[in-house]
């Protein structure tokens, strides 16, 4: 035990001190915390070995369907190459058709419904045509009936698009040369697919309005001149004026939108709907 002088004397205090720090330094930091072992139960072992054996299963599995996939889609392209000769523009139509009721998604199952319209209404001439399309698909998938297909893939609303799409098709290229002989089916589907448009069904019942729909239609119709024609189909059919229709669905800039669509018609002359539909 340290005496009173000891205790009493700093010189003899701070060497003390000294000393003691050395032997501490001299002793090194002290050992960091051993960390504890995340010990499982053989229960979750095994549940942690299927996990990691399925997941690597499902990899190898996506990478394979994508590589048949492939392989597939470019033996598709090369038989519609070689049905140029026989089909013409028709093989390169049903190969888009393809791709759209069977399109290339993440998980490889889908339906490309605007792939499909817009196929349909921008590459199918007349409905001549649409017989040749038929023919190179059927071909193209060893035996498919692509309405057949088509009606299954799509919703009972879109189907019906499609098949009034179809409907406004000219009967053969002579037809679809002389653009202003419309006849009494093409305006029936003209009108119902703006009917459609105006009184669409989403989810649940809720109604409301398919603008892209009712656009489609007056980009479709290739003249003007149409329109009166079209205004009197609609009116027996439905009750109302085209244009009492458009009014009341649509707002100021969408109607504004209609008539830019119908200035680009090539007997427009300025003209907007509501004079052109007062012509008849």
């Amino acid at each position: 035990m340290a005496s009173k002088q000891q205790l009493g004397n700093p010189a003899l205090m701070m060497a003390t001190t000294i000393a003691a720090q050395k032997a501490s330094q001299a002793q090194g930091p002290p050992p960091p915390p051993r960390e504890r072992l995340v010990r499982l139960t053989p229960e979750q072992q095994t549940v942690i070995g299927w996990s990691l054996i399925a997941a690597g299963g499902l990899a190898l599995g996506f990478v394979t369907y994508k590589v048949v996939q492939k392989i597939n889609r470019d033996r598709l392209q090369d038989r519609a190459f070689e049905q140029v000769d026989q089909y013409g523009e028709a093989a390169d139509v049903a190969l888009d058709l393809v791709n759209g009721i069977n399109p290339d998604t993440v998980f490889g199952w889908s339906t490309d419904e605007v792939l499909i319209r817009e196929t349909i209404r921008h590459k199918v001439p007349h409905k001549k045509f649409w017989e040749a399309v038929k023919d190179a698909y059927d071909n193209l998938t060893d035996g498919g009936n692509l309405n057949e297909d088509l009606e299954s893939d799509l919703s009972r609303n879109e189907w019906k698009e499609i098949k009034n799409i179809l409907r406004t098709k000219p009967a053969n290229a002579r037809e679809a040369a002389n653009p202003a002989n419309v006849n009494d089916e093409q305006l029936d589907a003209w009108a119902e697919r703006i009917n459609a448009g105006a009184n669409y069904v989403y989810w649940y019942g809720y109604r409301g309005t398919d603008n892209e729909a009712i656009y489609a239609v007056f980009e479709d119709i290739p003249l003007v001149g149409i329109l009166p024609y079209l205004d009197r189909k609609y009116r027996s059919k439905y009750r109302k004026t085209l244009l009492a229709e458009i009014a009341y669905e649509m707002d100021q800039d969408e109607i504004r939108h209609i008539y830019q669509i119908l200035t680009d018609k090539p007997d427009a002359k300025g003209k907007n709907l509501l004079e052109v539909l007062r012509q008849g």
